[in-house]
């Protein structure tokens, strides 16, 4: 007598009731996680659930709970905004120097880890933003927060040819060259100044002297500060901001003091920015030090 065949029951795949916190608890610090691999952040149990999961994890940020962002077709959820995130930790290093989006690229991995992907974008709406900006070719581009300086010698190449041929027609005449100088400086729209002495000192000394003298006293009021307040030191003396920010460039120049910028000038109101030292290059400076043997 033939064995009865026996039909086997395909055994019911039951989800656990608790995927959705397992899930919640997985993403709860994610940084640069993969939708598509997100079974790797589950404990071993409920692994054997990873496409429920993966539907879950989108609920969770449809719900606003995480935050999902692509990085080119890669779905990379973020348990905090990702963007944010590289601000915070790259914007101080490019307020010191300009960096490669490779350097860039090696400082979020260290400082923020599962960020990387999504550099390109960063940069992308920092620069659309102009809160970055490009130096260089595309070859050997960099990003800082302050612009570029141009080639000013470059651009002014074919006035300087022009004018070397001029200076040997005056020469010739017996014009004298500061003569030249101050007809040039008169079309730019620049007032002449008193020329430097051999020493460096411009010709107003006076002023010179006020200036170091209010700055000895605030540091004398204030002994424990290592870097002095621009605005209170303009505060204590009746220069034009021109002529302030004029001497304190001076002084920097000449070693006698050193300024510190200021990292984020563009977050200031206008009147704040102004009381500021700012130099040609659009650099502020906010704090002031006198220096040592100076």
């Amino acid at each position: 007598m033939a064995a009865k065949s026996r039909s086997k029951t395909p055994k019911q795949r039951v989800v656990p009731e608790d995927l959705e916190a397992v899930v919640r608890e997985a993403l709860r610090e994610a940084a640069g996680v993969k939708l598509s691999g997100i079974k790797k952040t589950l404990p071993k149990p409920y692994q054997p659930f990873a496409k429920e999961a993966q539907k879950l994890a989108e609920e969770l940020a449809h719900r606003g709970e995480v935050l999902l962002r692509k990085a080119g077709k890669t779905a990379l959820l973020f348990a905090r905004d990702p963007m944010t995130t590289l601000s915070q930790v790259l914007l101080p290093r490019l307020s010191a120097q300009p960096l490669s989006e490779a350097e860039l690229k090696k400082v979020a991995n260290e400082l923020a880890p599962g960020h990387d992907a999504l550099l390109k974008p960063w940069l992308k709406e920092q620069v659309g933003r102009a809160v970055l900006h490009q130096h260089g070719s595309t070859k050997s581009k960099r990003f800082g927060t302050q612009p570029s300086e141009p080639d000013v010698k470059k651009m002014l190449s074919p006035a300087l040819k022009s004018l070397k041929t001029v200076l040997t027609k005056t020469d010739k005449a017996a014009i004298p060259r500061k003569r030249i100088a101050e007809l040039l400086l008169a079309e730019l729209g620049i007032p002449t100044t008193p020329m430097l002495s051999g020493n460096g000192a411009s010709g107003n000394g006076a002023t010179r002297g006020q200036f170091l003298s209010a700055l000895t006293a605030l540091m004398a009021e204030n002994p424990r500060e290592a870097l002095l307040s621009v605005r209170q030191l303009r505060a204590r003396l009746s220069f034009s901001k021109e002529q302030f920010d004029s001497i304190a460039l001076e002084l920097m120049r000449d070693g006698a003091i050193s300024l510190h910028h200021h990292d984020y000038p563009a977050s200031l109101a206008e009147s704040e920015r102004n009381e500021l030292v700012q130099d040609a290059r659009g650099t502020h400076y906010i704090g002031i030090a006198p220096r040592r043997g100076a």
